[in-house]
């Protein structure tokens, strides 16, 4: 019977669409896995991310995974970004949601661009990520402070919430060379169009031109 019952405590994390590892030990009645992968696809049976991680957790029962060191990778088009990466991860398999904290980064493999933020909270079946805690964007020669903001993957767009303060550089943010800064309530990224869109509900939206740079 005991063997029995390792069998069938198995084949739950095997069963868990794509995933892999190359350590699996059971502890504390959970899965403790090392070099962990999983390949996510969503009800259309389309992979949408593919995760990675040096250690992971599973819970026999409900196949909810804890996972450190942990890197995502957005598949599909019109991604802004297409890698997130944090310190710990925690996928909570009955709502579909996997939620990241500690040093979490969104970045691509293309250029430099990045968001940094405290934690992030993605809907998966919605395609929607929300990024919150001391955000930070890095995008091209811009830069934006905000303390909330939604990542809308299907549209290719960001919305920043409470206050953004964004930035226009003349080459990059580290040379300092400052033109134009903007403070509004909201502040809109459109990847697809390019475009940069802000309003303000409650205050007026701010500008500031130098006008002094050669």
């Amino acid at each position: 019977m005991k063997l029995i019952r390792v069998i069938r405590n198995l084949f739950l994390i095997v069963s868990i669409s794509g995933c892999s590892s190359n350590t699996l030990v059971e502890k504390s009645n959970n899965y403790q896995i090392s070099n962990f992968k999983l390949d996510q696809i969503n009800q259309l049976g389309e992979n949408t991310f593919k995760l990675f991680s040096q250690k992971a957790s599973i819970d026999p029962i409900t196949n909810d995974i804890n996972a450190e060191s942990v890197e995502i990778e957005l598949l599909g088009n019109k991604r802004i970004f297409s890698k997130i990466s944090s310190d710990k991860l925690y996928l909570n398999r009955s709502k579909n949601e996997l939620k990241l904290r500690n040093n979490v980064l969104l970045h691509n493999k293309i250029n430099d661009n990045y968001v940094k933020a405290d934690k992030v909270s993605w809907d998966i079946d919605n395609s929607s990520i929300s990024i919150n805690g001391n955000i930070k964007l890095k995008f091209n020669s811009t830069e934006l402070e905000a303390h909330s903001a939604n990542y809308f993957l299907k549209e290719g767009i960001i919305e920043f919430y409470d206050l953004s303060n964004y930035n226009i550089y003349k080459s990059e943010p580290d040379d300092n060379e400052l033109i134009i800064s903007f403070q509004s309530d909201k502040a809109v990224i459109d990847y697809l169009s390019g475009k940069i869109q802000f309003t303000s509900d409650k205050n007026q939206v701010k500008s500031v031109i130098n006008l002094n740079l050669n």
